[in-house]
Parts: C-alpha cells; structure tokens; sequence
C-alpha cells in the first residue's frame, strides 16, 4: 500500500503537525515502507506457533482487587493548583 501526499498532510493535519517543505514526500516513502514490512509480518504463517496472548491466562500475574483505604477528596484535591467544585480544574488540551 503506498500512502499519498495527500495521506500524510491529512494525518499531519489530526495530529497538529506543521511539517517542513519536502518532508510531506518523505514521510509518504517511510510509511509506505513500514506498511510493507507490516504487510510482510501479516503474511507470516504462524499457524503452528501457540499464542502467547493466552500466557496471563496460564500464570497468574495478576493481584486480585482488593479495596483498601484511599484518599479524602480533601486529600486528593490538596496538591491541585486549582480546584472547582470538589473536582480538579486543567486547562484544556484542544483549544
């Protein structure tokens, strides 16, 4: 799959990226290699290989959930620089 100039300016525009003149084309090239080597990778047969994901499943790794005292929103809210209404007041991240 090769990605367009088109793909990357749109991408750069989600991402909030002002790229460089000639960057656009470069970065088409470099994604479009990486998507090959992801095309590759798909490609592999891993039938015969057992999945790995199920290894949590086998071993418990996990510590059960157990309630245990927390902090006071008083506490909780003590280290904020600012506070509204019982609850932590950031700015925003997308103006």
């Amino acid at each position: 799959m090769d990605i367009t100039r088109q793909t990357v300016e749109h991408i750069a525009l989600l991402a909030r990226l002002k790229l460089a003149p000639g960057e656009t084309e470069q970065l088409a090239r470099e994604m479009s290699s990486i998507l090959g080597y992801i095309k590759k990778l798909a490609d592999v047969d891993t039938s015969d290989i057992e999945d790995g994901l199920d290894h949590s499943r086998k071993h418990k790794v996990w510590a059960e959930d157990e309630p245990r005292p927390s902090f006071t929103t008083d506490q909780a809210l003590s280290g904020a620089q600012e506070q509204e209404t019982g609850y932590i007041k950031v700015p925003p991240i997308v103006g």
